[in-house]
């Protein structure tokens, strides 16, 4: 399953291995935009929620989508994608513009 923007800009995938025992999967939600595609996987009769998400590198963009996903956020979660959020720039970030405000400091 996946999701995509215009040419050659953002996407997102998830892939699960065929033939595996006990596992139903839905499609639950995706944006026009490639940036979250969102599945309902029924393992052994529990319903998880695969995410794969690619947050924009703008903080107020940034802000809204995080707020937005954590209200549709339910149930069992398996998360994976890019944050575009670090935690601590001088460890988790090499090259670029250095910022010392996050948009993990402007996350409540």
């Amino acid at each position: 399953m996946f999701s995509h923007g215009s040419t050659n800009v953002r996407g997102v995938a998830v892939l699960i291995r065929s033939g595996l025992d006990n596992i139903v999967i839905e499609p639950e939600h995706s944006d026009s935009n490639g940036r979250l595609i969102m599945l309902n996987a029924k393992i052994k009769e529990k319903s998880h929620f695969l995410i794969n998400f690619y947050v924009p590198n703008i903080d107020e963009e940034a802000v809204r989508f995080y707020q937005v996903l954590s209200i549709t956020l339910r149930g069992y979660l398996i998360l994976g994608g890019d944050l575009n959020c670090s935690l601590d720039p001088t460890f988790d970030k090499k090259g670029g513009a250095f910022n010392s405000s996050t948009t993990c400091d402007k996350l409540d």
